[in-house]
Protein backbone atom coordinates (compact mmCIF):
# COMPACT_ATOMS: atom_id res chain seq x y z
CA UNK A 1 0.00 0.00 0.00
CA UNK A 2 1.60 3.71 -0.59
CA UNK A 3 1.94 6.48 1.71
CA UNK A 4 -0.92 8.82 -0.43
CA UNK A 5 -3.27 6.21 0.71
CA UNK A 6 -2.85 6.52 4.32
CA UNK A 7 -2.76 10.34 4.30
CA UNK A 8 -6.53 10.11 3.13
CA UNK A 9 -8.02 10.02 6.63
CA UNK A 10 -7.27 12.18 9.35
CA UNK A 11 -3.55 13.05 10.46
CA UNK A 12 -3.81 12.26 14.16
CA UNK A 13 -0.21 13.06 15.50
CA UNK A 14 3.61 11.87 14.77
CA UNK A 15 4.63 8.93 17.90
CA UNK A 16 7.96 6.86 18.01
CA UNK A 17 8.23 4.16 15.28
CA UNK A 18 7.72 0.65 16.63
CA UNK A 19 9.87 -0.80 14.13
CA UNK A 20 12.61 1.50 13.57
CA UNK A 21 12.47 3.47 16.84
CA UNK A 22 12.42 6.77 15.03
CA UNK A 23 11.76 9.59 17.89
CA UNK A 24 8.63 11.11 16.29
CA UNK A 25 8.15 9.75 12.54
CA UNK A 26 5.73 7.33 12.26
CA UNK A 27 2.55 9.47 11.06
CA UNK A 28 -0.45 7.84 12.54
CA UNK A 29 -4.07 8.81 10.31
CA UNK A 30 -7.50 7.90 11.52
CA UNK A 31 -9.39 6.39 8.77
CA UNK A 32 -13.66 6.71 8.47
CA UNK A 33 -14.72 3.52 9.79
CA UNK A 34 -12.59 4.61 12.88
CA UNK A 35 -9.31 2.25 12.45
CA UNK A 36 -5.39 3.92 12.49
CA UNK A 37 -2.43 2.84 10.61
CA UNK A 38 0.07 4.67 9.69
CA UNK A 39 3.44 5.90 7.67
CA UNK A 40 7.07 5.98 8.73
CA UNK A 41 8.97 8.88 7.39
CA UNK A 42 12.47 7.10 8.80
CA UNK A 43 12.22 3.43 7.53
CA UNK A 44 9.49 4.83 4.80
CA UNK A 45 6.91 1.27 6.03
CA UNK A 46 3.17 1.48 6.19
CA UNK A 47 2.07 0.33 9.57
CA UNK A 48 -1.56 -1.56 8.86
CA UNK A 49 -3.97 -1.12 11.16
CA UNK A 50 -3.27 -4.52 12.82
CA UNK A 51 0.00 -3.37 13.47
CA UNK A 52 -0.76 -0.74 15.06
CA UNK A 53 -3.16 -2.11 17.11
CA UNK A 54 -0.45 -4.56 18.27
CA UNK A 55 1.19 -1.37 20.13
CA UNK A 56 -2.28 0.06 21.14
CA UNK A 57 -0.03 2.43 23.41
CA UNK A 58 1.03 4.59 20.99
CA UNK A 59 -2.77 5.35 19.59
CA UNK A 60 -4.19 6.56 23.10
CA UNK A 61 -6.26 9.55 23.25
CA UNK A 62 -4.04 12.11 24.67
CA UNK A 63 -6.97 15.51 23.59
CA UNK A 64 -10.26 15.83 22.62
CA UNK A 65 -10.92 16.00 18.90
CA UNK A 66 -12.79 18.66 16.97
CA UNK A 67 -13.18 20.42 14.30
CA UNK A 68 -13.00 23.76 16.06
CA UNK A 69 -11.27 24.31 19.36
CA UNK A 70 -14.18 25.20 21.95
CA UNK A 71 -13.87 28.22 23.87
CA UNK A 72 -13.11 26.45 27.23
CA UNK A 73 -9.79 24.33 25.54
CA UNK A 74 -8.86 28.16 24.46
CA UNK A 75 -9.36 29.27 27.67
CA UNK A 76 -7.32 26.52 29.15
CA UNK A 77 -4.18 26.64 26.44
CA UNK A 78 -4.23 30.16 26.70
CA UNK A 79 -3.83 29.85 30.79
CA UNK A 80 -0.53 28.71 29.93
CA UNK A 81 2.90 30.54 30.20
CA UNK A 82 4.26 32.21 27.69
CA UNK A 83 8.15 31.98 27.80
CA UNK A 84 11.15 31.02 25.47
CA UNK A 85 12.88 27.31 25.48
CA UNK A 86 16.30 27.85 26.70
CA UNK A 87 17.84 24.47 26.10
CA UNK A 88 17.18 25.61 22.24
CA UNK A 89 18.06 29.39 22.45
CA UNK A 90 14.62 30.24 21.68
CA UNK A 91 13.30 33.49 23.37
CA UNK A 92 10.10 34.37 24.77
CA UNK A 93 9.38 37.75 22.20
CA UNK A 94 9.92 34.29 19.62
CA UNK A 95 7.18 32.46 21.14
CA UNK A 96 4.96 35.35 21.63
CA UNK A 97 5.45 36.20 17.91
CA UNK A 98 4.19 32.89 17.22
CA UNK A 99 1.36 32.09 19.42
CA UNK A 100 3.14 29.29 21.29
CA UNK A 101 1.95 28.33 24.59
CA UNK A 102 4.19 26.34 27.28
CA UNK A 103 3.34 23.89 30.27
CA UNK A 104 5.94 24.23 32.56
CA UNK A 105 8.50 26.47 32.41
CA UNK A 106 11.55 27.93 29.59
CA UNK A 107 14.35 25.48 31.68
CA UNK A 108 11.68 22.72 31.47
CA UNK A 109 8.87 22.24 29.26
CA UNK A 110 6.57 19.65 29.38
CA UNK A 111 3.98 20.41 26.90
CA UNK A 112 4.44 23.07 23.97
CA UNK A 113 1.51 24.55 22.37
CA UNK A 114 1.87 25.22 19.18
CA UNK A 115 -1.20 27.05 16.90
CA UNK A 116 -2.87 25.54 14.27
CA UNK A 117 -5.16 28.30 11.89
CA UNK A 118 -7.50 28.04 8.55
CA UNK A 119 -7.48 30.78 6.34
CA UNK A 120 -5.42 33.08 9.46
CA UNK A 121 -8.65 31.83 11.72
CA UNK A 122 -7.44 29.92 15.01
CA UNK A 123 -8.74 26.40 14.55
CA UNK A 124 -6.51 24.26 17.12
CA UNK A 125 -3.41 23.86 18.88
CA UNK A 126 -0.48 20.90 18.11
CA UNK A 127 0.92 19.62 21.45
CA UNK A 128 4.23 18.72 21.62
CA UNK A 129 4.88 16.08 24.64
CA UNK A 130 8.52 17.05 25.17
CA UNK A 131 9.73 14.20 27.27
CA UNK A 132 8.39 11.92 24.81
CA UNK A 133 8.74 13.70 21.73
CA UNK A 134 5.18 12.67 20.84
CA UNK A 135 2.39 14.48 19.31
CA UNK A 136 -1.40 15.49 19.99
CA UNK A 137 -3.68 18.16 19.02
CA UNK A 138 -6.77 20.11 20.99
CA UNK A 139 -9.16 21.02 18.75
CA UNK A 140 -8.49 21.03 14.86
CA UNK A 141 -5.47 19.32 13.52
CA UNK A 142 -5.97 18.12 10.31
CA UNK A 143 -3.19 19.10 7.85
CA UNK A 144 -5.09 21.17 5.19
CA UNK A 145 -4.21 24.05 7.39
CA UNK A 146 -2.50 26.72 7.18
CA UNK A 147 1.63 26.63 7.64
CA UNK A 148 2.53 27.06 11.39
CA UNK A 149 4.08 31.06 11.56
CA UNK A 150 1.68 31.82 8.17
CA UNK A 151 -1.02 34.01 9.89
CA UNK A 152 1.22 35.95 11.53
CA UNK A 153 3.52 37.45 8.43
CA UNK A 154 1.81 39.35 5.97
CA UNK A 155 1.90 37.86 2.39
CA UNK A 156 4.67 39.33 -0.20
CA UNK A 157 8.40 40.50 0.43
CA UNK A 158 11.74 39.46 -0.44
CA UNK A 159 12.21 36.05 1.36
CA UNK A 160 10.65 33.56 3.05
CA UNK A 161 12.03 30.57 4.89
CA UNK A 162 10.31 27.04 5.17
CA UNK A 163 11.91 24.56 8.10
CA UNK A 164 10.05 21.13 9.29
CA UNK A 165 9.08 21.73 12.35
CA UNK A 166 7.78 24.23 14.50
CA UNK A 167 10.80 24.64 17.02
CA UNK A 168 13.07 25.13 13.97
CA UNK A 169 10.89 27.80 12.67
CA UNK A 170 11.32 29.51 15.74
CA UNK A 171 14.84 28.83 16.11
CA UNK A 172 15.76 30.38 12.74
CA UNK A 173 13.15 32.72 13.10
CA UNK A 174 15.24 33.60 16.44
CA UNK A 175 19.05 33.75 14.60
CA UNK A 176 17.52 35.65 11.96
CA UNK A 177 15.75 38.28 14.24
CA UNK A 178 17.87 39.53 16.60
CA UNK A 179 16.04 42.71 18.64
CA UNK A 180 16.26 45.84 16.88
CA UNK A 181 16.38 44.73 13.58
CA UNK A 182 15.66 46.81 10.69
CA UNK A 183 13.94 44.04 8.70
CA UNK A 184 11.84 40.77 9.26
CA UNK A 185 12.75 37.70 7.48
CA UNK A 186 9.50 35.74 7.75
CA UNK A 187 9.91 31.53 8.89
CA UNK A 188 7.25 29.06 8.55
CA UNK A 189 6.97 25.49 8.75
CA UNK A 190 4.57 22.76 7.56
CA UNK A 191 2.30 21.40 11.04
CA UNK A 192 2.47 17.80 10.64
CA UNK A 193 5.86 17.27 9.86
CA UNK A 194 8.23 17.10 6.64
CA UNK A 195 5.65 14.23 5.09
CA UNK A 196 3.15 16.91 4.82
CA UNK A 197 5.07 19.74 3.11
CA UNK A 198 4.01 19.07 -0.44
CA UNK A 199 0.72 18.94 0.63
CA UNK A 200 0.83 22.09 2.76
CA UNK A 201 2.67 23.99 0.13
CA UNK A 202 0.16 22.76 -2.31
CA UNK A 203 -2.73 24.38 0.07
CA UNK A 204 -1.16 27.60 0.95
CA UNK A 205 0.48 28.41 -3.09
CA UNK A 206 -0.39 31.67 -3.72
CA UNK A 207 0.77 32.74 -0.12
CA UNK A 208 4.04 31.21 -0.04
CA UNK A 209 4.66 32.31 -4.30
CA UNK A 210 3.71 35.88 -3.22
CA UNK A 211 7.90 36.27 -1.65
CA UNK A 212 10.49 36.75 -4.64
CA UNK A 213 12.62 33.93 -2.48
CA UNK A 214 11.52 30.79 -0.58
CA UNK A 215 14.64 29.35 0.97
CA UNK A 216 14.23 25.80 2.83
CA UNK A 217 15.88 24.86 5.98
CA UNK A 218 14.37 21.16 6.02
CA UNK A 219 16.29 18.49 8.14
CA UNK A 220 18.77 16.97 6.61
CA UNK A 221 18.14 13.44 7.10
CA UNK A 222 16.25 11.67 4.07
CA UNK A 223 12.58 12.56 4.78
CA UNK A 224 13.93 16.33 4.78
CA UNK A 225 15.69 15.55 1.60
CA UNK A 226 13.08 14.76 0.03
CA UNK A 227 10.46 17.59 1.49
CA UNK A 228 12.98 19.81 0.03
CA UNK A 229 12.86 18.77 -3.76
CA UNK A 230 9.07 18.38 -3.67
CA UNK A 231 8.51 21.23 -2.35
CA UNK A 232 11.24 23.14 -4.51
CA UNK A 233 9.55 21.48 -7.82
CA UNK A 234 6.29 22.91 -6.93
CA UNK A 235 7.45 25.98 -7.12
CA UNK A 236 8.30 28.72 -10.01
CA UNK A 237 11.70 28.56 -11.55
CA UNK A 238 14.09 30.51 -9.81
CA UNK A 239 11.83 31.00 -6.58
CA UNK A 240 13.18 28.09 -4.73
CA UNK A 241 16.55 27.95 -2.43
CA UNK A 242 17.93 26.04 -0.76
CA UNK A 243 21.67 26.01 2.42
CA UNK A 244 23.73 23.66 2.90
CA UNK A 245 22.76 22.25 6.85
CA UNK A 246 26.33 20.28 8.11
CA UNK A 247 23.89 19.66 11.68
CA UNK A 248 20.41 18.26 11.02
CA UNK A 249 18.35 21.31 11.35
CA UNK A 250 18.07 24.92 12.34
CA UNK A 251 17.58 24.01 16.16
CA UNK A 252 20.83 21.86 16.61
CA UNK A 253 22.63 25.03 15.33
CA UNK A 254 20.47 27.51 18.09
CA UNK A 255 21.05 24.25 20.69
CA UNK A 256 25.33 25.10 20.34
CA UNK A 257 25.20 28.55 20.09
CA UNK A 258 25.73 29.00 16.52
CA UNK A 259 22.92 30.79 15.47
CA UNK A 260 25.22 32.97 13.15
CA UNK A 261 26.14 30.28 10.88
CA UNK A 262 22.26 29.74 10.10
CA UNK A 263 22.40 33.56 9.36
CA UNK A 264 25.56 32.77 6.82
CA UNK A 265 23.53 30.05 5.43
CA UNK A 266 20.62 32.10 4.95
CA UNK A 267 22.56 34.47 2.68
CA UNK A 268 24.38 32.04 1.12
CA UNK A 269 21.84 30.15 -0.40
CA UNK A 270 21.55 28.42 -3.52
CA UNK A 271 19.11 28.61 -6.19
CA UNK A 272 17.57 25.29 -6.42
CA UNK A 273 18.70 24.10 -9.98
CA UNK A 274 17.78 20.23 -10.93
CA UNK A 275 20.73 18.71 -13.51
CA UNK A 276 19.71 15.60 -14.86
CA UNK A 277 22.47 13.74 -16.45
CA UNK A 278 21.67 10.35 -17.84
CA UNK A 279 23.85 7.86 -19.26
CA UNK A 280 23.44 6.38 -22.51
CA UNK A 281 21.39 3.10 -20.65
CA UNK A 282 19.65 5.19 -18.87
CA UNK A 283 18.16 7.23 -21.65
CA UNK A 284 16.64 3.64 -22.97
CA UNK A 285 14.65 3.66 -19.12
CA UNK A 286 13.27 7.21 -20.04
CA UNK A 287 12.16 6.29 -23.35
CA UNK A 288 10.85 3.09 -22.13
CA UNK A 289 8.41 4.91 -19.54
CA UNK A 290 7.40 7.17 -21.85
CA UNK A 291 4.62 4.40 -22.41
CA UNK A 292 1.07 5.58 -24.17
CA UNK A 293 -0.80 6.99 -20.86
CA UNK A 294 1.90 9.95 -21.84
CA UNK A 295 -0.34 10.60 -24.90
CA UNK A 296 -3.23 12.97 -24.44
CA UNK A 297 -6.06 10.78 -26.51
CA UNK A 298 -8.18 12.56 -29.19
CA UNK A 299 -12.33 11.70 -29.77
CA UNK A 300 -12.93 8.91 -32.65
CA UNK A 301 -14.10 11.64 -34.97
CA UNK A 302 -10.31 12.96 -35.37
CA UNK A 303 -8.27 9.49 -35.46
CA UNK A 304 -7.42 10.64 -38.96
CA UNK A 305 -5.31 13.58 -37.12
CA UNK A 306 -4.71 11.58 -34.02
CA UNK A 307 -2.97 8.54 -36.11
CA UNK A 308 -0.96 11.36 -38.04
CA UNK A 309 0.57 12.64 -34.48
CA UNK A 310 1.64 9.38 -33.32
CA UNK A 311 -1.86 8.93 -31.25
CA UNK A 312 -2.18 12.29 -30.19
CA UNK A 313 -0.69 15.42 -29.22
CA UNK A 314 1.94 14.04 -25.87
CA UNK A 315 2.55 15.01 -22.17
CA UNK A 316 5.57 18.00 -22.06
CA UNK A 317 4.39 19.52 -25.28
CA UNK A 318 2.85 22.61 -26.77
CA UNK A 319 0.06 22.50 -29.22
CA UNK A 320 -1.60 24.81 -31.40
CA UNK A 321 -4.86 24.67 -33.33
CA UNK A 322 -5.02 27.57 -35.69
CA UNK A 323 -8.42 28.72 -37.17
CA UNK A 324 -10.31 31.66 -37.72
CA UNK A 325 -13.27 33.20 -35.96
CA UNK A 326 -17.07 32.03 -36.04
CA UNK A 327 -16.03 28.45 -37.57
CA UNK A 328 -16.82 25.96 -34.73
CA UNK A 329 -13.20 26.00 -33.02
CA UNK A 330 -15.44 26.00 -29.53
CA UNK A 331 -17.56 23.11 -30.37
CA UNK A 332 -13.85 21.36 -31.58
CA UNK A 333 -12.30 22.28 -28.19
CA UNK A 334 -15.30 21.02 -26.49
CA UNK A 335 -15.60 17.98 -27.96
CA UNK A 336 -12.22 16.96 -27.00
CA UNK A 337 -12.50 18.15 -23.71
CA UNK A 338 -15.46 15.92 -23.43
CA UNK A 339 -13.73 12.92 -24.66
CA UNK A 340 -10.75 13.26 -22.27
CA UNK A 341 -13.08 14.02 -19.10
CA UNK A 342 -15.16 11.05 -19.53
CA UNK A 343 -12.99 8.21 -21.60
CA UNK A 344 -9.53 9.21 -20.37
CA UNK A 345 -8.03 9.64 -16.72
CA UNK A 346 -6.43 12.88 -17.52
CA UNK A 347 -7.28 16.47 -15.55
CA UNK A 348 -8.04 18.78 -17.74
CA UNK A 349 -7.74 23.03 -17.25
CA UNK A 350 -9.17 25.04 -19.31
CA UNK A 351 -9.15 28.71 -19.80
CA UNK A 352 -11.08 30.39 -21.99
CA UNK A 353 -10.55 34.14 -22.29
CA UNK A 354 -13.56 34.78 -24.75
CA UNK A 355 -15.64 32.61 -23.05
CA UNK A 356 -17.80 31.73 -19.60
CA UNK A 357 -18.96 28.69 -17.23
CA UNK A 358 -22.22 29.22 -18.49
CA UNK A 359 -21.36 28.26 -21.77
CA UNK A 360 -19.34 25.58 -20.98
CA UNK A 361 -22.07 23.79 -19.00
CA UNK A 362 -24.67 24.13 -22.03
CA UNK A 363 -21.89 23.05 -24.61
CA UNK A 364 -21.40 19.60 -22.54
CA UNK A 365 -24.49 19.05 -21.78
CA UNK A 366 -25.05 19.62 -25.73
CA UNK A 367 -22.32 17.20 -26.58
CA UNK A 368 -23.29 14.60 -23.38
CA UNK A 369 -26.88 14.58 -24.42
CA UNK A 370 -26.34 14.81 -28.32
CA UNK A 371 -28.92 17.42 -28.10
CA UNK A 372 -28.33 21.10 -28.99
CA UNK A 373 -29.44 22.93 -26.07
CA UNK A 374 -28.87 26.43 -27.80
CA UNK A 375 -32.07 24.94 -30.03
CA UNK A 376 -34.39 25.34 -27.30
CA UNK A 377 -36.10 28.07 -25.14
CA UNK A 378 -34.85 28.09 -21.52
CA UNK A 379 -38.60 27.93 -20.20
CA UNK A 380 -38.24 23.92 -22.16
CA UNK A 381 -35.47 22.61 -20.03
CA UNK A 382 -35.93 20.68 -17.23
CA UNK A 383 -33.08 21.89 -15.35
CA UNK A 384 -33.20 19.32 -12.13
CA UNK A 385 -32.62 16.79 -14.80
CA UNK A 386 -29.95 18.72 -16.36
CA UNK A 387 -28.12 19.06 -13.68
CA UNK A 388 -28.70 15.47 -12.76
CA UNK A 389 -26.90 14.61 -15.89
CA UNK A 390 -24.52 17.19 -15.83
CA UNK A 391 -23.17 16.04 -12.40
CA UNK A 392 -23.08 12.31 -13.72
CA UNK A 393 -20.36 13.39 -16.50
CA UNK A 394 -18.15 13.99 -13.82
CA UNK A 395 -19.34 12.34 -10.55
CA UNK A 396 -16.71 12.81 -7.99
CA UNK A 397 -15.65 16.74 -9.36
CA UNK A 398 -12.48 15.55 -9.67
CA UNK A 399 -11.68 15.66 -14.20
CA UNK A 400 -11.70 19.39 -14.59
CA UNK A 401 -10.28 22.68 -13.45
CA UNK A 402 -11.45 26.40 -15.20
CA UNK A 403 -10.31 29.60 -14.25
CA UNK A 404 -13.31 31.84 -14.35
CA UNK A 405 -11.53 35.21 -15.59
CA UNK A 406 -13.69 37.81 -15.23
CA UNK A 407 -11.80 40.15 -17.49
CA UNK A 408 -9.36 40.10 -14.17
CA UNK A 409 -5.90 39.79 -15.79
CA UNK A 410 -3.49 42.31 -15.52
CA UNK A 411 -0.75 41.10 -17.56
CA UNK A 412 0.02 37.36 -19.47
CA UNK A 413 2.33 36.51 -16.28
CA UNK A 414 -0.55 36.83 -14.52
CA UNK A 415 -2.40 34.38 -16.59
CA UNK A 416 0.32 32.14 -16.60
CA UNK A 417 0.64 31.86 -12.88
CA UNK A 418 -3.25 30.78 -12.97
CA UNK A 419 -2.01 27.91 -15.23
CA UNK A 420 1.02 26.99 -13.35
CA UNK A 421 -1.48 26.48 -10.16
CA UNK A 422 -3.89 24.43 -12.17
CA UNK A 423 -1.15 21.93 -13.08
CA UNK A 424 1.26 22.20 -9.68
CA UNK A 425 -1.75 22.47 -7.07
CA UNK A 426 -4.65 21.48 -9.17
CA UNK A 427 -2.90 18.32 -10.66
CA UNK A 428 -4.41 19.04 -14.18
CA UNK A 429 -2.16 17.49 -16.82
CA UNK A 430 -3.92 18.96 -19.89
CA UNK A 431 -4.36 22.72 -20.30
CA UNK A 432 -5.94 24.45 -22.67
CA UNK A 433 -6.04 28.22 -23.35
CA UNK A 434 -8.33 29.96 -26.13
CA UNK A 435 -7.16 31.95 -27.42
CA UNK A 436 -3.80 33.37 -27.69
CA UNK A 437 -4.50 36.65 -28.93
CA UNK A 438 -6.20 37.47 -25.77
CA UNK A 439 -3.61 36.25 -23.14
CA UNK A 440 -1.47 38.47 -24.03
CA UNK A 441 -1.45 42.67 -23.95
CA UNK A 442 -0.85 42.81 -27.44
CA UNK A 443 -0.18 40.98 -30.17
CA UNK A 444 3.60 42.78 -30.80
CA UNK A 445 6.23 40.07 -31.42
CA UNK A 446 8.29 40.54 -28.38
CA UNK A 447 5.38 40.02 -26.17
CA UNK A 448 3.85 36.64 -27.96
CA UNK A 449 7.35 34.89 -28.09
CA UNK A 450 7.83 35.59 -24.47
CA UNK A 451 4.62 34.07 -23.70
CA UNK A 452 4.68 31.23 -26.20
CA UNK A 453 8.56 30.67 -24.54
CA UNK A 454 7.30 30.54 -21.29
CA UNK A 455 4.29 28.11 -22.32
CA UNK A 456 7.53 25.74 -23.29
CA UNK A 457 9.45 25.84 -20.46
CA UNK A 458 6.00 25.24 -18.47
CA UNK A 459 5.39 22.08 -20.30
CA UNK A 460 8.98 20.84 -20.11
CA UNK A 461 9.25 21.50 -16.56
CA UNK A 462 6.11 19.72 -15.24
CA UNK A 463 5.62 17.07 -18.06
CA UNK A 464 1.71 18.52 -19.00
CA UNK A 465 0.41 18.82 -22.54
CA UNK A 466 -0.82 22.83 -23.04
CA UNK A 467 -3.13 23.70 -26.21
CA UNK A 468 -3.27 26.57 -27.38
CA UNK A 469 -6.21 28.39 -29.71
CA UNK A 470 -4.52 31.19 -31.85
CA UNK A 471 -6.94 33.11 -34.15
CA UNK A 472 -4.88 33.11 -38.02
CA UNK A 473 -5.61 36.04 -40.45
CA UNK A 474 -8.92 36.37 -42.80
CA UNK A 475 -9.01 33.60 -45.08
CA UNK A 476 -8.82 34.24 -48.89
CA UNK A 477 -12.54 34.27 -50.30
CA UNK A 478 -11.99 32.44 -53.06
CA UNK A 479 -10.78 29.41 -51.23
CA UNK A 480 -11.50 29.12 -47.19
CA UNK A 481 -9.35 26.07 -46.94
CA UNK A 482 -5.95 28.47 -48.22
CA UNK A 483 -4.66 28.45 -44.61
CA UNK A 484 -0.88 27.98 -43.66
CA UNK A 485 0.45 28.03 -40.65
CA UNK A 486 1.65 31.32 -41.48
CA UNK A 487 -1.44 32.64 -41.43
CA UNK A 488 -1.11 32.69 -37.37
CA UNK A 489 -1.77 36.01 -36.09
CA UNK A 490 1.33 37.20 -34.23
CA UNK A 491 4.96 36.34 -34.00
CA UNK A 492 6.54 33.57 -35.70
CA UNK A 493 7.64 31.94 -32.65
CA UNK A 494 3.71 30.48 -32.24
CA UNK A 495 4.34 27.79 -35.10
CA UNK A 496 8.56 27.97 -34.11
CA UNK A 497 7.88 26.78 -30.69
CA UNK A 498 4.69 24.52 -31.12
CA UNK A 499 5.75 20.83 -31.47
CA UNK A 500 2.03 20.69 -33.40
CA UNK A 501 0.39 23.07 -35.48
CA UNK A 502 -3.15 21.74 -36.93
CA UNK A 503 -5.08 24.11 -38.47
CA UNK A 504 -9.15 23.91 -38.67
CA UNK A 505 -11.25 25.63 -41.70
CA UNK A 506 -14.81 26.32 -43.21
CA UNK A 507 -16.89 27.32 -45.83
CA UNK A 508 -19.46 29.37 -43.91
CA UNK A 509 -20.79 30.35 -47.13
CA UNK A 510 -20.33 27.04 -49.05
CA UNK A 511 -23.48 25.78 -51.52
CA UNK A 512 -24.30 23.25 -49.71
CA UNK A 513 -25.31 22.74 -46.51
CA UNK A 514 -22.63 19.54 -46.41
CA UNK A 515 -19.83 22.22 -47.50
CA UNK A 516 -21.00 24.67 -44.75
CA UNK A 517 -21.06 21.67 -41.96
CA UNK A 518 -17.95 20.24 -42.91
CA UNK A 519 -14.78 21.26 -40.97
CA UNK A 520 -11.01 20.65 -42.61
CA UNK A 521 -8.37 19.99 -40.64
CA UNK A 522 -4.74 20.46 -41.88
CA UNK A 523 -1.74 18.97 -39.79
CA UNK A 524 1.26 21.46 -40.81
CA UNK A 525 3.72 20.70 -38.13
CA UNK A 526 4.13 17.29 -36.49
CA UNK A 527 7.61 17.62 -34.54
CA UNK A 528 7.04 13.42 -32.83
CA UNK A 529 6.15 12.29 -36.13
CA UNK A 530 7.24 14.28 -38.79
CA UNK A 531 4.26 14.10 -40.34
CA UNK A 532 2.07 16.73 -41.94
CA UNK A 533 -0.93 16.93 -44.23
CA UNK A 534 -4.49 16.50 -44.96
CA UNK A 535 -5.81 14.99 -42.04
CA UNK A 536 -9.69 14.56 -42.45
CA UNK A 537 -13.03 16.10 -42.48
CA UNK A 538 -14.82 16.88 -39.70
CA UNK A 539 -19.38 16.93 -40.48
CA UNK A 540 -20.74 19.04 -37.62
CA UNK A 541 -24.42 18.07 -36.89
CA UNK A 542 -26.44 21.17 -34.94
CA UNK A 543 -29.47 19.51 -34.20
CA UNK A 544 -27.63 16.68 -32.14
CA UNK A 545 -24.01 18.60 -31.62
CA UNK A 546 -22.10 15.81 -32.57
CA UNK A 547 -18.94 15.84 -34.71
CA UNK A 548 -18.43 12.90 -36.95
CA UNK A 549 -15.49 11.46 -39.42
CA UNK A 550 -16.92 13.19 -42.94
CA UNK A 551 -15.35 12.71 -46.45
CA UNK A 552 -14.52 15.66 -48.52
CA UNK A 553 -18.14 17.47 -49.17
CA UNK A 554 -16.45 18.91 -52.52
CA UNK A 555 -16.30 15.35 -54.13
CA UNK A 556 -19.37 13.64 -52.98
CA UNK A 557 -21.88 12.68 -55.36
CA UNK A 558 -24.99 13.79 -53.01
CA UNK A 559 -23.79 16.76 -51.31
CA UNK A 560 -27.05 17.19 -49.19
CA UNK A 561 -26.64 15.92 -45.55
CA UNK A 562 -28.71 13.34 -45.05
CA UNK A 563 -32.19 14.14 -43.71
CA UNK A 564 -32.64 14.03 -40.36
CA UNK A 565 -36.09 13.01 -38.64
CA UNK A 566 -35.69 15.78 -35.28
CA UNK A 567 -36.71 19.26 -36.52
CA UNK A 568 -36.33 22.51 -35.45
CA UNK A 569 -39.01 24.77 -36.06
CA UNK A 570 -39.21 22.99 -39.25
CA UNK A 571 -35.99 22.99 -39.99
CA UNK A 572 -34.34 20.06 -40.33
CA UNK A 573 -30.25 19.36 -39.64
CA UNK A 574 -29.38 19.73 -43.11
CA UNK A 575 -30.75 23.41 -43.14
CA UNK A 576 -29.87 24.81 -39.43
CA UNK A 577 -26.10 26.19 -39.66
CA UNK A 578 -24.17 27.28 -36.25
CA UNK A 579 -21.67 29.60 -37.52
CA UNK A 580 -20.76 31.12 -34.04
CA UNK A 581 -20.75 29.89 -30.65
CA UNK A 582 -21.52 33.13 -28.80
CA UNK A 583 -24.68 35.17 -29.01
CA UNK A 584 -26.99 31.93 -28.66
CA UNK A 585 -30.39 31.95 -27.39
CA UNK A 586 -29.68 29.52 -24.06
CA UNK A 587 -27.08 32.82 -23.29
CA UNK A 588 -29.62 35.16 -23.28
Amino acid sequence: MEKREQEDGEFLRHARCFKCGGSDSLALYQKEDGEVDGFCFSCKQYHSPEDVQEYSHITQERVTKHDMITQEELEEVQSKNICGWKERRITKSTCEKYGVYTEGDSENPIKRFYPITVDNDLRGYKIRFCETKDFGKVGYGKANSDMFGQSVFSSGGKFLCITEGEEDAMALYTALNPPGGKFETPVISPTAGAGSTEKQIKRNYEYITSFDKVIFFMDTDDQGKEATEKGCKLLPPGKAYTTDMKLKSPDEYTKRGRGQELVKMFWDAERYSPVDVSTFNQMWEDFENSASDEIITMPECMQELAFMLGGGPAAGEVTTVGAHTSIGKTSFLYTWIYHLITATDKKVGTLFLEGSPREFVRIILSIHKKENLALKSVDDLDMDQLREEYHSINPDDSKLLNINHNGAFKSSDELLEKVRWMIKVGGCEVVFVDPLQAAVPNNENGTIDAFMDACLKLAKETNVSIIIVSHTKKPSEDDPHKVSEYDLKGSGAIAQISFNTFLISRDKLGDTPAIRNSTKVTLVKARRTGVTGDAGWLRFNPLTYQFTAGEDPYDEDDVALEVQEETFQGQTSEEIIIEDDNDIPWDD
